[in-house]
């Protein structure tokens, strides 16, 4: 068609992102997660998952400030097996993209889980134009929003080994 744009209609029809399910009460690079959704925030879980986190404000290579939230281990309640990175007291880390439908605030509950059950560090990385991050979803934003977290990571001492990147839908093609 005249005028079209294949990277817009390829975004149209990829990102569609839900209303944000939380906002970031901030400071200038960390802050503190608060629910929208009244669903989450009535949630035991999702108060344990909050409580538990860290969030991180990164700037991608694209300019967009997007949020990070990193589940620590040490504020995990004990896992029920003990891997061998657990004996040596280096967790892998988990840097999750999550799917189309969703933003990092309602991933808080499978973040938590899968950190205590796994006894890993659970990263979850926000894309732009989702929740509370800057910009608009685009393919190109995802990559920059996924190296960016990947960065800040190693920045922050983890070995690259010891990172493993996973995403579920939309989020399999940065991770």
């Amino acid at each position: 068609c005249k005028g079209c744009n294949a990277e817009k209609v390829r975004n149209a029809f990829t990102f569609i992102p839900p209303p944000p399910s939380y906002t970031v009460e901030e400071d200038e690079e960390n802050g503190q997660m608060t629910y929208l959704m009244e669903g989450l925030e009535a949630s035991d879980l999702y108060r344990k998952a909050r409580e538990a986190s860290e969030m991180h404000w990164l700037t991608t290579r694209m300019g967009h400030r997007v949020p990070m939230v990193w589940l620590r281990r040490s504020k995990l309640r004990e896992p029920r097996e003990v891997n061998r990175e657990e004996a040596l007291g280096q967790p892998l880390v988990l840097l999750h993209c999550h799917g189309n439908a969703t933003d990092i605030g309602m991933m808080m509950g499978p973040y938590y889980e899968l950190g205590k059950v796994l006894g890993i560090e659970v990263c979850g990385v926000e894309y732009a134009g989702y929740g509370a991050a800057s910009g608009r979803p685009s393919s190109g934003n995802t990559y920059a929003d996924v190296e960016a977290a990947y960065d800040y990571l190693v920045a922050k001492g983890i070995p690259p080994k010891r990172i493993v990147a996973y995403g579920q839908s939309v989020g399999s093609g940065p991770a």
